[in-house]
């Protein structure tokens, strides 16, 4: 639970919206109050504990995936869902309502989706995408694959791009990630997890400085009319593979 809540507290704090409060960002406001509170205690006593690396990835894994377990309950997904072979960060995003919601349950042997979804193209609604890369995981990946898969569309370069187009696109530019949350994914994967490849899927999109005002109007009346118009907001996608070349030891 401390990681999902670690993990979801850096993007709270630089939101700059002002939509209404959810029982999960009332959790991750307390999460993040509590935090400047122990800080403002001031400097702790030092206590020096060697942790193996892998033992801590080990349990904080486990911590994720039983954070899940309430939701699954109440959504009645009684399989040892999802496969413990995932990254943490990789259970952040198959715990997201709407994700769980079509692909709870879903793994290599059961394929059958709790509800379906349209097949996606460059005009759906950016959830989509996601809900499309978690489905190829969750059918595709496994413990022994050399290959990972980065679980969001990267829209963005950075965090302050990002919250730029939070509002003027209706919010639903949340689904999309940043070029640096990919890297660092990448790094853990070819270096911490021992993947020869690392996926991800770079969509953006080009809007004209004319269109601007168009993008507020759609906005006001239905997002969802924004993100499929053909001309505004259509979708570009690139695949990107980095893999991990091993140098040789000079003798």
């Amino acid at each position: 639970m401390k990681l999902l809540l670690e993990t979801v507290a850096k993007p709270r704090r630089e939101y700059g919206g002002h939509a209404a409060p959810t029982s999960l960002t009332t959790l991750v406001d307390s999460f993040i109050a509590l935090q400047q509170e122990t800080i403002a205690l001031g400097r702790a006593r030092i206590f020096h504990v060697s942790v193996h690396p892998s033992a801590v990835a080990e349990h904080e894994k486990k911590q994720a995936i039983k954070g899940l377990e309430i939701s699954l309950r109440a959504m009645n997904i009684t399989a040892d869902w999802p496969p413990s072979y995932f990254d943490p960060k990789d259970l952040v995003v198959l715990a997201n309502q709407e994700v769980m919601t079509v692909l709870g349950g879903v793994n290599a042997n059961n394929r059958a989706l709790r509800q379906q979804y349209a097949i996606v193209n460059s005009r759906n609604m950016p959830l989509l995408i996601r809900i499309q890369l978690c489905h190829l995981a969750l059918t595709q990946y496994s413990a022994d694959k050399d290959w990972a898969l980065f679980l969001s569309p990267i829209g963005f370069l950075d965090d302050s791009h990002r919250r730029n187009w939070y509002t003027v696109a209706g919010q639903q530019t949340k689904v999309f990630t940043t070029t640096k949350h990919f890297l660092s994914y990448t790094y853990n994967a070819l270096m911490h997890r021992n993947k020869t490849f690392n996926v991800g899927m770079f969509a953006h999109w080009l809007l004209q400085s004319r269109d601007v005002q168009k993008v507020a109007d759609f906005v006001h009346n239905d997002p969802a009319e924004l993100w499929t118009d053909r001309e505004m907001m259509h979708r570009y996608a690139t695949v990107v593979i980095i893999r991990r070349i091993p140098t040789g030891v000079l003798g």
